[in-house]
């Protein structure tokens, strides 16, 4: 019983955490939607052209060619990488709540393999993650999340 209401109390902090991260994943996204309309708004203007519809001519290569970013631009993929790390750990704590509710077992095989993914880029040492995966363990995967985190 006591280790239903553990795991239910990680569940709900995970849950919280997961909350958290998709706010800021929202805000990165955003920023990133800008930063390619002001990417296309600034080679239009690069090449005088005033409408986003005109098309390039013919001398002039396609603008995905040398795909350089201003520094604000930089500034955002710079924040995104720093964060990267916090954004792999929410994914993460998603995969956990979903296996922890999964309904099928074709379902439960795909999360046990994003956990795989998702522990190994947070510098799990693989055996440990390998041996987790393949008893299946979630009580043994919740403690390796709760020690990365």
């Amino acid at each position: 019983m006591e280790e239903q209401e553990t795991i239910a109390n990680e569940l709900a902090w995970l849950r919280a955490e997961n909350q958290q991260m998709r706010a800021q994943l929202e805000k990165l996204t955003a920023l990133e939607k800008i930063c390619v309309d002001r990417r296309i708004e600034s080679a239009m203007s690069d090449r005088g052209g005033t409408s986003q519809n005109e098309p390039l001519k013919k001398d002039e290569p396609p603008m995905a060619k040398g795909q350089f970013h201003s520094s604000h631009q930089k500034g955002i993929i710079k924040r995104y990488y720093e964060n990267k790390e916090d954004i792999n750990s929410q994914k993460l704590g998603e995969i956990v709540s979903e296996l922890y509710l999964a309904d099928s077992p074709a379902k439960a095989a795909r999360l046990w393999k994003s956990a795989e993914t998702a522990l190994v880029n947070l510098g799990a040492k693989k055996e440990r993650v390998d041996k987790i995966v393949a008893a299946k363990d979630l009580q043994a995967l919740a403690k390796l999340v709760e020690e990365l985190f």
